[in-house]
């Protein structure tokens, strides 16, 4: 399925846009050190070893299971790295940029129908991906226009390093 959704304009977009954010906001390595140490610390002594010698008794697979998360930590490291390049061969991206998507007044602005995660975000994209930025007025706000007069709702646009595409709402 995926190879032919990848040869899919749209599918590449929004897919290279999407993990963009999530490469650069929710799975970063400090996060993933977080949860790692979090969950880490709701397993007991007793099921670790348990998990420990059921994975190591041929079972199953296993894999370099470490009680600390050591290995997930590790593989962390540099992923997103990592990934960004992977994303550029496969669909043939340019540099990374930094954009910024904002939203001034009730409302929000959603990319490639993506939320966000907040009303002001600057993050890491690719050179050459057009983005879908829809803006989207809460209840009883309307959209007046973008802030370099564009009144386009939804808007396709090819940004450049430190372009900010901020939506206007009252």
């Amino acid at each position: 399925i995926y190879v032919k959704l990848s040869k899919n304009p749209e599918f590449r977009r929004l897919f290279a846009n999407h993990g963009a954010v999530m490469l650069d906001y929710y799975l970063t390595y400090d996060r993933v050190v977080a949860a790692t140490n979090a969950i880490n610390a709701t397993i007991s002594e007793r099921q670790m070893n348990r998990d420990q010698s059921l994975y190591a008794s041929g079972r199953r697979m296993y894999h370099s299971f470490d009680k600390t998360g050591a290995s997930l930590v590790s593989y962390a490291k540099g992923r997103s790295e990592i990934v960004r390049d992977e994303f550029r061969e496969e669909f043939g991206l340019g540099a990374d940029i930094k954009v910024t998507i904002a939203a001034e007044g009730k409302g929000e602005v959603r990319l490639d129908d993506m939320k966000l995660p907040s009303t002001e975000y600057t993050g890491t994209f690719f050179l050459g991906n057009d983005m879908l930025l829809e803006a989207v007025p809460a209840d009883g706000a309307s959209f007046v226009g973008w802030e370099d007069g564009s009144t386009q709702n939804p808007r396709l646009v090819s940004p450049k390093a430190g372009d900010k595409f901020v939506a206007k709402f009252r």
